[in-house]
């Protein structure tokens, strides 16, 4: 029974807890985001480990992403880059709840003459590819991670040296709920493939987005094009002018890794795929674990 070991991602938008024994994921739940947490926090906890495990025990529980912030669980501090995995998983945040351990995960900062960076859980999934593939650990890599902000994230030599943010994800998420789309839009999965290569094509050649978003609109109602569309049109313009400021920032390689859920991940490599960038897909989840792994639970 003490063989369990929880470990969790807690962000923006979602919780997710998964109980290891012997390095074997043996169950799993998900629950509310910080963002959507309407109970204290560590009530919030109490709960989804109780849905996880039962009545069985854990003496030990690693958490990293939002779980850190200020207003979250407890306030985890940020270790500045450059910084290596044995840097950041030496000192998390300790504490004891209800008779566990609990560690959270510092987050990362980075510091330029013109702006302030910041990630929770990014930095937990980039370590943990480096630990699930040892080759990143050398030379130059580029990582993307998809999401509610999107992080590029340079590292040398198993260091991460830098990164930037994409406000992307949210913002998307924004304009979908706006005006620009048509009442009773089609919320399915399914992309219209023609409106994300559209929107790519605009988004590559213009760089005034304020000024094209409502073509999005305008297409709908003077050139015939359906909410699918438009909504593709609009993800398709957005990742392509991510991109192309992240390259007025970075010198994009030849390959990059791109950790993530495979549906997203998939319309960033068609984006990179356009600039010749290859990229290799690594899954978000296990990436995830294998970074929790290495945290030290207990000093």
């Amino acid at each position: 029974m003490n063989d369990i070991r929880v470990l969790g991602d807690w962000g923006t938008t979602r919780l997710r807890l998964w109980a290891m024994a012997h390095c074997e994921v043996i169950a799993r739940c998900e629950g509310p985001g910080m963002a959507a947490v309407t109970a204290p926090p560590e009530e919030a906890l109490r709960e989804s480990v109780r849905s996880l495990l039962g009545e069985r025990r854990t003496p030990s529980l690693a958490l990293c992403g939002m779980a850190g912030a200020r207003g979250g669980l407890r306030e985890a501090g940020y270790r500045e880059t450059p910084v290596t995995i044995a840097e950041w998983a030496r000192e998390p945040l300790r504490f004891t709840l209800d008779g566990m351990a609990v560690a959270i995960a510092a987050g990362v900062a980075a510091r330029s003459p013109d702006r302030e960076e910041v990630m929770r859980g990014e930095e937990t999934q980039v370590f943990g590819a480096m630990r699930l593939d040892q080759a990143l650990m050398q030379g130059p890599n580029l990582f993307v991670l998809p999401g509610t902000h999107c992080k590029w994230v340079r590292c040398d030599d198993g260091r991460i040296v830098d990164f930037v943010t994409g406000f992307t994800g949210e913002l998307f998420a924004l304009l979908r709920g706006s005006t620009l789309l048509a009442a009773g839009e089609d919320d399915s999965a399914m992309v219209d493939e023609e409106g994300f290569a559209a929107g790519v094509a605009q988004g590559r050649r213009e760089p005034a987005v304020l000024t094209a978003l409502f073509q999005a609109r305008s297409r709908q109602l003077r050139a015939g094009k359906s909410p699918a569309w438009a909504r593709a049109w609009l993800s398709g313009l957005l990742i392509a002018r991510e991109t192309s400021e992240v390259e007025a920032r970075f010198t994009l390689p030849r390959s990059v890794v791109v950790i993530g859920e495979s549906a997203l991940s998939q319309r960033y490599a068609q984006v990179l795929g356009q600039n010749d960038i290859a990229a290799r897909h690594v899954d978000a989840e296990a990436a995830t674990l294998a970074g929790l792994r290495v945290i030290d639970v207990e000093a």
